[in-house]
């Protein structure tokens, strides 16, 4: 099995867990991360927007520590591509959002 964990699942686990939500938030990620590494059937997918996402992460403590999380997830890395743009631009196109 192949997940994309977007750049909220890898910050949950360094979320206050103030409340109910976060914090099942971040034992759902830790689970998920967990089967990861117990389980070679299942990957983590991540991207090159991925990465751009972590790097606008303002917080140099967390950032460093979004990084290691995803570098000590990571399975397979993928880059965007022609392809990739062209799809999102069609998806956008149906929900009618613009991105700039």
């Amino acid at each position: 099995m192949r997940l994309y964990l977007d750049t909220c699942c890898f910050n949950c686990p360094f979320d206050e867990r103030n409340n109910m939500q976060s914090y099942l938030e971040r034992e759902a990620v830790l689970c998920i991360l967990e089967m990861v590494i117990s389980n070679s059937d299942v990957e983590i997918i991540t991207s090159e927007a991925l990465d751009i996402e972590i790097h606008a992460i303002r917080d140099e403590q967390r950032r460093e520590a979004v990084k290691a999380l995803v570098s000590h997830s990571q399975s397979r890395h993928v880059e965007i591509d022609d392809s990739a743009v062209i799809r999102c631009q069609e998806i956008m196109a149906l929900s009618k959002i613009r991105m700039f």
